[in-house]
């Protein structure tokens, strides 16, 4: 049970590995605006998504296998209280060197997602601002219902038609 528990958590380590190398390829793609390879890079991060989550249903049902036999562990307790409970001091250790990696892991991959939101966001509102430029939009100075800008759009008329 244990050893089952140790093989899912190292798993899930190695998805959260390649999800960092993937955030910081997505970036450079983000930067550079390379779309077909950002795709293809969004497929593989939906793919890692999706073991993560096989994994962690995997992790959960080891729990409640042990929190069968220990009342005090539950399908929510951490890895780092979780290695007090084993009962080997190898595996234990084993555990909690996981736990330490695991913590890092996702607080770089984290602080990562966040910076390429921070891009995304970023571009999408240049990409705003010059199709509001090429459509001769303004937005009023007022706001409308509900808090709203408003919108306006300059009317030419077409002389020549």
């Amino acid at each position: 049970m244990w050893q089952d528990l140790i093989h899912v958590m190292q798993g899930i380590k190695r998805d959260y590995e390649a999800l960092r190398k993937l955030a910081s390829k997505k970036r450079a793609l983000l930067v550079t605006v390379n779309l077909k390879e950002l795709e293809a890079l969004i497929k593989e991060e939906e793919a890692l998504a999706a073991s993560l989550r096989q994994k962690e249903e995997k992790r959960q049902a080891i729990l409640l296998r042990i929190a069968a036999n220990l009342p005090e562990v539950t399908p929510d307790t951490k890895l780092s209280a979780l290695a007090q409970f084993c009962p080997s001091p190898p595996y234990a250790k084993l555990l909690g060197d996981l736990a330490e990696a695991l913590d890092e892991l996702v607080r770089e991959t984290k602080a990562s997602t966040e910076q390429n939101e921070l891009l995304l966001v970023s571009a999408l509102d240049a990409v705003q601002w010059h199709l509001n430029k090429i459509g001769d939009a303004k937005v009023d100075q007022s706001y409308g219902v509900g808090g709203k800008e408003q919108v306006s759009h300059a009317k030419r008329l077409d002389f020549k038609a």
